[in-house]
């Protein structure tokens, strides 16, 4: 996150969100944050990983 001016955390702002490529799990976002002249206040950027979780195997299904 990159903050190139100082804001207001209560004034009008736009958020821009944009995801450019998302696959085998991963996910990669940019963002922007606008107050109401348009200058650019912030910029960020983030990765993501989401796995789905395998399910443990109990000992109640176990064939020994």
């Amino acid at each position: 996150m990159w903050f190139h001016r100082p804001y207001r955390a209560d004034d009008w702002i736009l958020f821009v969100i944009f995801s450019p490529t998302a696959f085998n799990a991963r996910g990669y976002v940019t963002g922007r944050m606008f107050n109401q002249k348009g200058e650019l206040l912030v910029s960020l950027v983030q990765e993501g990983l989401a796995r789905k979780e395998i399910p443990k195997r109990s000992a109640t299904n176990s064939k020994l």
